[in-house]
């Protein structure tokens, strides 16, 4: 039983008390609930309300309580809105705007050309100006070869050669697309005319003729070819222990002088934090260069 110094806890929309007050729901059901709802978002808007052509009483949930406060008139639909704004004279506004604007650039310009003489003045001026994008040069890769577009004497194209193959003939082309699959065909054609001089890694010797197979580097057994890296290096992979490796790998790691360089910054008296901001290695990999040197 409740205590008559606190109130017993009713429903917010109806005078009957909550059956689940111990839930601390303030509502009986969900029908009070919307109710509820319903009568908040009534307060916050016009009640008095008529269409501005039809003299029609309005929804007042049809709109948000900005928009009642925004706008001075409102209206049931399109067709009220179009036949006031008619009756207003809005559309002849509009018209004699549009005209007193045609008028002006008429005077400035001349006649205003047609739909079909605008995209032919245009076509026109593209094939003469070209974009600015073909007036400089781009770079490109093709099979791990770098290779340059360079704008021809028009500008209305590149010229596609290759630094690294100077026996490759230049390529004339319109878009970088286009001389990417001459290139490509290019290569092709090369490589079904001479196999074994296509490429400056090959696996033949030249000599002997004689397929050279290179082996594992874990357990020693034949590798087999397994792709090519963005820069056209021939990756192997061992179907033996599994491992991948590439032909004449390179070491990432750092130089000496410059791990001889910042061990003497840090012994100079530079923190960890201050080496990595200025070198830009990571902490972890200067203490435990630092481990190995003690």
């Amino acid at each position: 039983m409740a205590s008559p110094l606190v109130p017993e806890p009713r429903c917010k929309q109806c005078p009957l008390l909550k059956e689940v007050a111990s839930k601390k729901r303030h509502f009986c059901n969900t029908e009070c609930r919307e109710e509820f709802r319903k009568a908040q978002k009534l307060a916050r808007r016009p009640t008095d309300v008529h269409c501005a052509e039809c003299n029609e009483p309005l929804d007042p949930l049809m709109k948000s309580p900005s928009a009642w406060r925004i706008y001075p008139i409102h209206f049931c639909d399109n067709i009220c809105m179009a036949i006031y704004r008619e009756r207003q004279g809005f559309f002849d506004n509009m018209s004699k705007k549009g005209h007193e604007a045609v008028q002006e650039y008429k005077a400035i310009n001349g006649e205003i050309p047609n739909r079909e003489e605008r995209a032919a003045k245009a076509s026109k001026n593209n094939k003469e100006a070209p974009p600015k994008a073909k007036r400089f040069p781009r770079t490109r890769e093709v099979w791990g070869y770098d290779v340059i577009f360079s704008p021809n004497e028009t500008a209305n194209g590149y010229q596609a050669s290759i630094p690294d193959l100077p026996t490759m003939e230049i390529v004339h082309c319109k878009t970088v697309t286009e001389g990417l699959k001459k290139l490509h065909k290019l290569f092709v054609q090369k490589q079904k005319k001479d196999p074994q001089s296509s490429s400056s890694d090959s696996d033949v010797n030249e000599d002997e003729h004689e397929t050279i197979t290179p082996s594992c580097p874990h357990c020693g057994k034949a590798l087999v070819r397994d792709g090519h890296t963005p820069k056209g290096k021939q990756k192997y992979r061992c179907p033996h222990c599994g491992r991948r490796s590439r032909e004449n790998p390179t070491s990432n790691a750092y130089p000496e002088a410059r791990r001889e360089e910042i061990l003497h910054a840090y012994q100079k008296g530079s923190s960890l934090r201050g080496l990595t901001r200025t070198f830009g290695v990571s902490r972890v990999t200067i203490s435990r260069w630092i481990t190995e040197k003690l």
